[in-house]
């Protein structure tokens, strides 16, 4: 009588094979699901902090503009005062 070719050893080691097999997949599943949830994340914490450097950078231009026109307001008002006294001093003057 031939030996069969699978022994009952042989088809036990197989399915073994399989079930570790399906168990390492299921595994890398839910790391790769947890990955993905990791990186959506991220992805939202980098779009808010890249919407708050925008804000800051606005922000910051238009304290900046409102120094430059304080400062030219000053300007004006220093050369009209400058004006007025150099204006009295040639009245005076004559």
């Amino acid at each position: 009588m031939a030996e069969p070719l699978v022994t009952v050893g042989g088809i036990l080691a197989i399915f073994k094979s399989l079930l570790d097999f399906a168990t390492g997949t299921k595994k890398n599943s839910e790391e790769i699901r947890k990955i993905r949830e990791e990186m959506n994340q991220m992805s939202k914490d980098l779009l808010k902090i890249t919407l708050e450097l925008q804000h800051i950078k606005e922000t910051h231009g238009k304290d900046r503009e409102n120094l430059i026109l304080e400062l030219e307001n000053q300007l004006l008002r220093f050369q009209n005062q400058f004006s007025q006294a150099q204006d009295r001093n040639r009245k005076e003057l004559k």
